[in-house]
């Protein structure tokens, strides 16, 4: 992934953070600092990979340290989270162009 891709990887990152704030349902797991650091990494793996490119090489160190620090059923606790931010993200953002997809 190149310097601009990263760029746009730590932006959604970022707006991931912010949605675990605004878009807050009553239903959604209470969040700890490494369950908030694990969703907002979750959520900018799967809008990176919506737009066509991979951040797994990246993704997967951090999960896996903030992973460490996390409740052990963290992951299960966020899913549904991630998924509906993820999607909120992505239905935002829209599918780029065929031709122009980053790779």
């Amino acid at each position: 992934m190149g310097s601009a891709n990263q760029q746009v990887a730590a932006f959604v990152r970022e707006l991931a953070h912010a949605l675990e704030r605004l878009d807050h349902h009553d239903e959604d797991p209470p969040l700890d600092y490494a369950a908030e650091e694990l969703v907002a990494e979750s959520v900018a793996l799967c809008v990176c990979r919506f737009l066509g490119w991979t951040r797994a090489r990246h993704s997967m160190p951090y999960l896996t340290v903030w992973f460490e620090h996390a409740d052990p059923d963290a992951f299960e606790r966020i899913a549904a989270l991630v998924d509906r931010l993820a999607r909120r993200l992505d239905d935002g953002i829209g599918p780029a162009p065929r031709a122009n997809r980053p790779r």
